[in-house]
């Protein structure tokens, strides 16, 4: 017991309990032996012969008194107390920092020091409270042979120190013997320190820009009583985040440990906070924004901080976005291709809703088409990429398709028909060139104009139909053929132009025999090929020459007929051989119609087409009519005689008239007999 409590008073001498200080015991003795001390302590002088100073004390605490000695003085304190239950020590240290007086014993009520002093100068004396038992506070009184100051009363103060290592020491600064003293500990340390002052440690300890010790404890205390404290320290990390893609208003939790304890901060930026060594960096893999918004990364999310590091972490702004897609068999599925947290996926969905997190900015792509028993047949649709800029419902509805092929024949170069197709419920129109093979929606119709022209007498015809209803896949052939703009021309068997009325009919035979029959000789379309007449019909009559007339079709062309008709000069002449003048020449034709004319001063008259064949010509001059039947084909003038002329008519006249008067004449000369008695009588 005695060498324990020596210890601890030898340990109070110096002033450093449990450090290790290399100039405690310096610093103790120049602060005693020199008196000079920083703060001003109130004291109390005890002088021989008084009965003694009373005080109290409780365990570790300490009250020091001072008094100046010469060598060989001899001195005789006493303390007292109540109870020996209590042990008290008292202890004499010379100016040179020896133990010259001590007295520690247990089971007593009474301590002394009876001491001859080694050295001239100032002694300190320790009173201390080692271990109290019966109460906390302890009154005792002290007796001394010469006169004593109270210097300062100290306490004990025990200081427990984690986490630090002898690398990395904390600096405690504290006052003992009215003396501030500094020193570097890494660990738990005890020491005596004045009442009323204060013992401080540092908070931080940098060991780097990004590595330091910190305690989160207090680390100022002010003593005025017996103490025990702990401080922990953590070693801590500072590391650096870099956060892309988040916005301001929507930053991301982070969670660490800072001191020991669980921390949350946000950010949307840059982060660097103090972190514990050995603890966990987390950050939330998803920011919700809003029930349609987010932002989202696949980067590391957690680190060790096990030593200061750096991290780039991408989140990416995504949205909810949904697709219906329609009219999609079950077993034919569609793929969705989009983007999310910077990669592209691909789903296959069929006919249904499908909604996912995408990236903003990226557009989302559906499969164009999605093939059905064959390659043939597929529903495919236009709507193929879908931009996502926000949270959206897109509806993408598939149209059943066939591949149709259409093949055209017979155009000239120059010539490209225009296919009318109904694609994704859109009328369109597509040049073909040959052949031509696409997509047409089912149950639609493709077609073909019928006919192509190309403005200078050409056209191109299609003799079948050029129309189809889609049903299926299907290969259609469309074979135009060539037909030219030509026109009909007539001429008599002398050459001459026919002048209307024109033939009524003409029947054609094609370069294949077949039979067309035209009523118009204007703008008449004719395929290629060689042509010849078959029937001219004219006025009932058919006048197609007796050798076939021939024609190769050629743009704008004229196809000159010549015909069996003739003209026919008509003299009608009288019996006397004078022209008839004015008489009326009329020709029957077979379908019953007629042509007139009337002879002129000469008796002549031009019939303009005679057709072959028996017909009638009649002749009327002054109620009177001739009429002549034949065949007038291989004639070219005709002379009949014909009523009489009007000269013959008047001279007929005139000499029946003088035939008249002389009868007359004759009669009224005759005697004239009056009765028959008488006989014969002369005319009167």
């Amino acid at each position: 017991m005695f060498n324990t409590r020596l210890q601890a008073l030898l340990l109070l001498a110096v002033g450093l309990a449990g450090l290790v200080l290399s100039a405690s015991q310096s610093a103790y003795a120049s602060s005693v032996s020199g008196w000079s001390m920083p703060f001003t302590y109130s004291r109390e002088a005890l002088s021989p012969g008084e009965t003694g100073l009373n005080r109290t004390i409780v365990q570790d605490e300490r009250d020091l008194f001072v008094f100046n000695a010469s060598r060989g003085m001899q001195v005789n304190i006493t303390i007292r107390w109540a109870d020996p239950s209590d042990d008290l020590d008292i202890f004499l240290i010379s100016p040179r920092d020896f133990v010259v007086g001590r007295s520690s014993s247990s089971g007593t009520i009474e301590e002394q020091i009876l001491t001859e002093l080694p050295d001239t100068g100032r002694y300190l004396l320790i009173v201390s409270g080692y271990r109290m038992r019966t109460a906390p506070v302890v009154a005792y009184t002290l007796l001394s042979s010469i006169p004593l100051e109270h210097f300062v009363t100290a306490f004990r103060v025990r200081v427990d120190i984690l986490g630090l290592n002898d690398l990395s020491p904390t600096n405690v600064t504290f006052t003992s013997l009215g003396v501030v003293h500094r020193a570097k500990v890494s660990g738990p340390f005890t020491l005596d320190v004045d009442n009323g002052t204060t013992i401080a440690l540092v908070p931080t300890i940098t060991i780097s820009s990004v590595e330091r010790f910190r305690t989160a404890d207090r680390s100022s205390w002010v003593i005025t009583r017996p103490s025990f404290f702990n401080v922990t320290y953590f070693d801590q990390f500072r590391p650096r985040l870099t956060l892309e893609g988040l916005k301001p208003e929507f930053p991301v939790r982070v969670v660490e440990m800072v001191n020991g304890r669980e921390r949350e901060t946000r950010s949307a930026g840059e982060w660097s906070e103090w972190v514990d060594s050995g603890s966990f960096v987390t950050l939330d893999r998803t920011v919700q924004g809003t029930p349609s918004l987010r932002f989202r990364t696949e980067d590391a999310v957690r680190w060790r901080a096990d030593t200061p590091f750096e991290g780039r972490v991408q989140y990416y702004q995504q949205w909810k976005v949904s697709v219906s897609v329609r009219d999609v068999p079950y077993a034919n599925p569609v793929g969705v291709t989009y983007g999310q947290n910077g990669q592209s996926f691909t789903q296959y969905v069929h006919a249904e809703t499908w909604s996912e997190w995408v990236d903003h900015g990226t557009a989302i792509s559906l499969t164009r088409q999605a093939l059905g028993s064959t390659d043939r047949e597929r529903w495919g649709t236009e709507k193929t990429d879908l931009p996502v800029q926000r949270s959206e419902s897109y509806t993408v509805t598939y149209t059943h398709q066939y591949w149709v092929t259409m093949v055209v024949e017979g155009l000239a170069d120059a010539q490209t028909p225009l296919l009318n197709i109904t694609q994704f419920n859109n009328m369109r129109q597509v040049p073909v060139t040959g052949q031509w093979g696409g997509w047409v929606d089912a149950a639609t119709e493709v077609s073909l104009p019928p006919t192509l022209a190309d403005g200078h007498g050409t056209r191109w015809l299609a003799h079948k139909s050029t129309s189809e209803l889609i049903q299926g896949a299907v290969t259609l052939n469309v074979v135009y053929t060539p037909e030219y703009r030509v026109s009909l021309a007539f001429t008599t068997s002398e050459g001459r132009m026919l002048l209307p009325p024109l033939p009524s009919r003409v029947l054609l035979v094609g370069p294949e025999g077949d039979m067309t029959g035209v009523t118009s000789y204007e703008a008449l379309w004719l395929p290629a090929g060689v042509w010849r007449v078959a029937e001219v019909v004219w006025h009932g009559a058919n006048i197609a020459p007796s050798l076939p007339a021939v024609f190769t079709p050629t743009p704008g062309g004229t196809w000159t007929i010549g015909t069996g008709v003739h003209d026919l000069q008509v003299v009608a002449t009288d019996f006397a051989g004078i022209p008839v003048v004015g008489a009326d020449v009329l020709f029957n034709y077979p379908d019953g119609s007629a042509y007139r004319i009337v002879t002129d001063d000469r008796g002549y008259a031009v019939l303009p087409a005679v057709f072959p064949g028996v017909s009638l010509i009649r002749v009327s001059h002054l109620g009177l009519s001739t009429m002549v039947e034949g065949d007038f084909s291989q004639s070219d003038t005709l002379s009949l005689k014909a009523p009489p002329s009007t000269p013959s008519f008047v001279i007929a006249s005139l000499i029946l008239i003088v035939a008249i008067v002389s009868v007359g004449l004759a009669v009224r000369g005759s005697p004239v007999w009056r009765g028959s008695s008488q006989g014969k009588r002369h005319l009167a």
